[in-house]
């Protein structure tokens, strides 16, 4: 008889697999594999389905989708018969089940009739087919420390534990890792070399590449020439910061700049601090930038995690034949607004910072449409409008109000402020720089917003800051400041039936919903 042996959360992920398919020997399935693998990869699989859905609840049906294909399917499943095989490694290859899930909800079907809005990542590009079929050569071990430390950005404790080795003896590997990612990109430059010449120069361009200076000419002179191996040598450069995104761009295709941004260990060496102090640190960096006063908040930092509830109910929806009625209203919550996130609170600060905005939507809970005029005594006929059209990156700015499609604005029960030309299109204020853009919406809060009493509109991620334009003027940039009550952070909307209003924009009530952390984007 079968004996029950539990995984202990210090096993390999490849061990949790195997007890997770039943296929240790003298084991049967064990529950507990589950818990600790979604512990260990739910919140990066969650974070990369939201960048191609319209609400996190979506998100999160894609990504219990992923998981589940993995986790059911027998060990010896063949690869998919188009493309390169799965990696090894399982957070790679959790997101490459996900991207195939999104492409297959996203064609036309019952899918996506069912789920409007998914959209289909990008597969990964020829320019980085190099670098795709080295990493897929690669043993696991190599693959799991090159993700994790390159694309995840994470300390070397993080793939040993899932390697389950000691972390010094990974910092070793690691540097192992890299050479054969790197030799595995010059044999495949000679496999796929279209000519004996490129061949040829294949050798010289690796050589070349690893000193310091120009290239010699004759290797100049044939990648003049030459497209195979002008994208050769760009994938062969892979020191100054340039392999995460490489290796993202051969794994995921569509979306690699964007997971990469989403991710908390590259937030944290970006912010200088741990993680949540540090990215509420930078956005109070930012906010100053325009309003030339920065305090200093110390913050502690979030421990909720996304969507907590509609992860377990949809993997048991994707694990289980049984389903509970409880199981199934998690999943599928009343309406179809989407992830109805109340959004993190503001994280405790050591100077007195503005009260919490007022958050929500209008009291009937249906979305606000509307435009957004500034309520600054100069600020006249002003409304918030998009500079150059609704493209993923237009700025948004202050303009004459004309009517424009441009200058309307839906703002969602779940926060989310879409572009009345481009819904797919929200205001995005995480940007570096501390101005606002527009970007696709996802499911962070950086694209959500709360507006108060007095007609201020709040970023969900940090209740101290508000956005406003840089100066009252036509043309003028919005930006991200400190809140602090000013009449440029004031805003009027229109009336429900359209015309303008001189009253405050409404102040809305808080949707329930999962919350983030103040680390997550």
């Amino acid at each position: 008889m079968h004996q029950h042996t539990p995984a202990p959360p210090g096993d390999s992920d490849a061990r949790l697999l195997e007890v997770l398919h039943g296929a240790a020997p003298g084991t049967l399935a064990d529950p507990d594999a589950t818990a600790v693998l979604l512990a260990r990869h739910w919140q990066a699989l969650y974070s990369y389905t939201a960048l191609f859905t319209p609400s996190g609840r979506t998100a999160g049906m894609a990504a219990a989708a992923a998981f589940a294909r993995l986790a059911t399917a027998p060990p010896d499943r063949p690869a998919q018969p188009a493309g390169p095989p799965a990696p090894a490694a399982l957070r790679a290859r959790l997101l490459v089940e996900a991207r195939r899930v999104l492409a297959e909800w996203a064609r036309p079907g019952r899918a996506a009739a069912a789920l409007p809005g998914v959209r289909a990542p990008a597969e990964p590009a020829e320019s980085r087919r190099l670098v795709a079929r080295a990493f897929h050569g690669l043993p696991e071990e190599a693959q799991v420390l090159l993700w994790h430390r390159e694309v995840e950005a994470e300390g070397l404790s993080v793939p040993a534990a899932l390697l389950a080795v000691d972390p010094r003896e990974a910092g070793r590997r690691l540097d192992e890792a890299r050479a054969l990612l790197r030799d595995g990109c010059v044999d495949a430059h000679h496999a796929l070399a279209p000519g004996q010449e490129c061949r040829h120069f294949g050798r010289l361009l690796d050589l070349s590449l690893r000193r310091t200076g120009p290239l010699i000419p004759d290797i100049q002179r044939h990648l003049a020439r030459c497209a195979f191996c002008r994208r050769s040598a760009d994938q062969l450069r892979q020191t100054d910061g340039r392999l995460p995104l490489l290796l993202a761009e051969a794994v995921l295709g569509g979306g690699a700049g964007r997971y990469l941004e989403t991710r908390p260990g590259r937030l944290r060496a970006a912010a200088g601090g741990p993680a949540g102090a540090g990215v509420h640190r930078e956005r109070l960096r930012r906010a100053g930038r325009h309003a030339r006063a920065v305090r200093r908040r110390l913050a502690r930092p979030g421990l909720r995690r996304p969507g907590g509830g509609t992860l377990l109910t949809g993997l048991g929806f994707a694990l289980s034949a049984l389903l509970s009625a409880a199981a199934v209203s998690g999943l599928w919550p009343e309406g179809d607004g989407g992830d109805r996130g109340a959004g993190p609170k503001a994280p405790p600060s050591a100077t007195a910072a503005p009260p919490p905005a007022p958050a929500g939507h209008p009291e009937d809970g249906a979305a606000l449409r509307t435009r957004f005029r500034a309520a600054a005594p100069q600020g006249g006929s002003l409304c918030l409008d998009v500079r150059g059209g609704a493209l993923d990156g237009a700025a948004l700015m202050l303009a004459a109000c004309t009517g424009a499609v441009t200058q309307t604005w839906v703002h969602e029960p779940d926060g989310l402020l879409r572009s009345g030309a481009a819904p797919e299109l929200c205001a995005d204020s995480g940007r570096p720089d501390g101005t606002v853009a527009l970007a696709v919406c996802g499911a962070g809060p950086e694209v959500r917003y709360d507006v108060t009493l007095r007609g201020a509109v709040v970023p969900r991620g940090d209740a101290g800051l508000a956005l406003a334009p840089v100066t009252v003027e036509p043309g003028a940039d919005l930006v991200v400041r400190l809140r602090g009550g000013a009449p440029d952070q004031r805003w009027l909307t229109d009336g429900r039936d359209g015309r303008g209003s001189a009253r405050p924009a409404r102040a809305q009530r808080a949707a329930p919903g999962p919350v983030w952390g103040a680390g997550a984007v």
